[in-house]
């Protein structure tokens, strides 16, 4: 009892268990009793004449056998790769498509066409400029600006009504814009202002001598040193102001001459010379004397 393995019978002989396979099953040294796998076949012969014997059965040889764009037949157990219609090179390897020449040369076309790639082909796509006309004559192309454009047509036509081809072509302060001179700055700029066009790129400056914002207003320069203003006034910012304005501290009379501002207290007998600079600290509150002279 329980002296064999899987898939066997065991016998009693002379006191002794004997195992062996049971019908259908054979015996494997490393596994026990394995079913006995059925030989389809041993050789070729034993298959059809479209397949042969590998491992014992009956396949397909063409399996992974042929390259791409291949057909693969088997004959009396026997293959052969051929490449697909339309189709060259070796079956085994790779057959790349095989393209029915058109025409060798342009005579082969009709004579508003050309052969080029063993294709007759209309030889005026993307020869002639923008607002042309092309035309095919004996397999050779012309190209002609439309009526109303001059130009190179080879390149580009524009409308003979036009000023310029690019900014080079305008005087100075204006760029080409659609073909016209134009002046990039009209209505942008304030009064007493200039257009600058640097690059092809307009800026609004004011004129030489002039100061301001040029997008508003630009206006003369008052003075570019103290000389050039009144005596009671000094140049700031290009412009003649009071001299005393925000020089003095509180309580204090300002009084300005030549390039010095003088303030003198309202109620002492102090004063100090300030040259544009105002106090710090207040030296002249009431009754308390600060620097006499």
């Amino acid at each position: 009892k329980h002296a064999c393995g899987l898939n066997s019978h065991c016998k009693g002989i002379r006191h002794h268990p004997v195992c062996s396979c049971s019908p259908g099953h054979v015996w494997d040294p490393f596994l026990g009793c394995q079913i006995q796998k059925i030989k389809e076949c041993t050789e070729h012969s034993d298959c059809l004449s479209n397949r042969t014997c590998s491992n014992f059965k009956c396949v397909d040889p063409c399996d992974n056998v042929c390259g791409n764009n291949t057909i693969c037949t088997v004959e009396n157990h026997t293959i052969a790769c051929a490449c697909k219609p339309g189709f060259v090179g070796n079956p085994f390897q790779n057959c790349i498509s095989q393209e029915i020449k058109e025409c060798t040369e342009h005579s082969d076309c009709l004579s508003n066409r050309t052969c080029s790639n063993f294709k007759c082909v209309d030889p005026c796509d993307s020869v002639c400029g923008n607002n042309t006309i092309c035309t095919v004559e004996n397999h050779h192309t012309a190209c002609a600006c439309r009526p109303g454009f001059v130009g190179n047509p080879l390149q580009n036509c524009v409308d003979q009504d036009v000023n310029c081809q690019n900014s080079d072509d305008c005087s100075s302060g204006k760029v080409c814009v659609d073909f016209k001179c134009d002046d990039p700055c009209l209505g942008g700029c304030g009064p007493n202002t200039v257009c600058l066009t640097v690059n092809e790129v307009s800026m609004c400056a004011c004129k030489p001598g002039y100061i301001g914002h040029p997008f508003h207003e630009c206006y003369p320069k008052e003075c570019m040193v103290n000389s050039d203003c009144p005596e009671q006034k000094e140049c700031r910012d290009q412009h003649c102001e009071d001299a005393c304005k925000d020089a003095c501290g509180p309580n204090s009379i300002c009084k300005s001459r030549l390039d010095d501002v003088l303030c003198l207290c309202k109620y002492c007998l102090v004063h100090k010379r300030l040259y544009r600079h105002p106090h710090s600290v207040d030296p002249c509150t009431p009754f308390v004397r600060d620097n006499p002279s």
